[in-house]
């Protein structure tokens, strides 16, 4: 009688644990699994974050286990991709026991700029003067920060490859400074304005001439390096001597001014000459004892 009952004991326990593993067995699994990008792009240095989604979606996810191909490229934990170097890794999300993949194809960029300034948006600069202006581009270890220089106006000012504005005549006009990657430029807006004329002299004050005679005028403009230097020259009488870019030529008696005026600044001299006919035998072309 024991016999029997610890036999049938033996038989159910064995159903049991048959019933049980049975069971197991046909618990719903998990059959796919996908990342939230099949691929992606990242600066250098910079970081991305992946997802993965599973079906059927109302399963518990599955414990995952991420991988780099190329951990000098990129390196993954738990989904976030951190850059390492410029190039390519595979990302991959598994579930080994199921047999389960997904993976994401990385491509790590270089580091570009992201922004170019200048260290000066407006300058003020005279005929001839130089002034440097400096680039600044952003970020630091951005891999190309190579950039080339424009002026708008080089009849007004020029820019070397070294930031060297140069100016040429009056006006305005505007440098600009633009990146070899991603055309970001700046701008500094200039100003030239003239050396104006201060004073205009003549050589002599005063002459003595005769009639027939010629004589030359030289007038001298202050400061030397005045941007206009045009002359404009008169005679108060030309019946009595006429000049010519300060070359004066005599036609009669009588006494006149000799005038020169800047074109700048409307600056003035004059000579006071008198013209004597030939018998006049005291002449002083100077009229001054200490030039004769």
């Amino acid at each position: 009688m024991r016999q029997t009952k610890l036999m049938v004991f033996i038989f159910e326990l064995a159903l049991c644990t048959f019933m049980v593993s049975c069971a197991k067995d046909d618990d719903p699994q998990v059959t796919s699994i996908s990342l939230s990008q099949p691929s992606l792009s990242i600066i250098k240095e910079g970081t991305a974050t992946l997802s993965v989604s599973h079906t059927p979606s109302n399963l518990t996810a599955p414990d995952y286990v991420w991988s780099s191909s190329n951990t000098s490229v990129a390196t993954v934990n738990h989904g976030v991709i951190s850059a390492v170097n410029e190039g390519t890794a595979i990302i991959t999300a598994s579930v080994t026991k199921l047999n389960l993949y997904a993976a994401c194809t990385v491509i790590v960029t270089p580091i570009v700029p992201t922004s170019i300034t200048l260290d000066k948006s407006n300058l003020s600069l005279i005929v001839g003067d130089e002034s440097k202006l400096t680039a600044i581009v952003l970020p630091e270890n951005a891999k190309n920060k190579s950039f080339s220089w424009s002026s708008s106006n080089e009849k007004i000012i020029s820019i070397s490859n070294d930031g060297i504005v140069k100016s040429i005549a009056p006006g305005n006009a505007k440098i600009t400074v633009k990146t070899t990657i991603g055309n970001l430029e700046a701008t500094c807006d200039v100003e030239v304005k003239k050396i104006p004329v201060e004073s205009v002299s003549l050589n002599y004050p005063k002459l003595n001439m005769i009639i027939g005679q010629t004589e030359t005028l030289t007038a001298t403009i202050y400061p030397s390096n005045a941007t206009y230097k045009d002359l404009e020259w008169s005679s108060s009488d030309e019946s009595i001597a006429t000049v010519t870019e300060g070359k004066i030529v005599t036609f009669k008696e009588g006494t006149i001014s000799i005038s020169v005026k800047t074109a700048d600044e409307n600056k003035t001299a004059s000579c006071i000459v008198t013209v004597n006919n030939n018998n006049n035998v005291d002449f002083n072309p100077y009229g001054n004892d200490s030039q004769w």
